[in-house]
């Protein structure tokens, strides 16, 4: 049917089939756009978190450790986050700080 055919009323009967059809689909795509887009920032959220883990424990495991004020900018970094539980092996001797013997091995492989 060609829509410069159609009478008025056709015309309006097709704008309420629409207007119904958008009302129905509409909401719909909305959600499945929002969960489409909170999956993805859930992926690259986790993707983040993995790179400071590794960042972080790769810093502190070293026989050398890292500097006072590495530790304290590491500390700020982490604060707030799930990875300040890296923190809790931390150990300091002559200001330098670093990973508790193995505990860089148990901390990778509990991420």
């Amino acid at each position: 049917m060609n829509l410069a055919s159609m009478d008025d009323y056709e015309r309006q009967y097709l704008r309420e089939i629409i207007a119904e059809e958008i009302h129905e689909t509409v909401p719909e795509m909305i959600r499945e756009a929002l969960q489409a887009k909170e999956e993805e920032i859930m992926s690259r959220a986790s993707e983040r978190f993995t790179r400071e883990r590794n960042l972080a424990i790769a810093l502190l495991d070293d026989d050398k450790g890292i500097s006072e004020e590495a530790y304290e900018q590491l500390c700020a970094k982490l604060a707030g986050t799930p990875n300040i539980d890296i923190l809790m092996y931390v150990d300091a001797t002559d200001g330098r700080f670093y990973l508790k013997e193995n505990d860089a091995k148990f901390l990778q492989e509990k991420s």
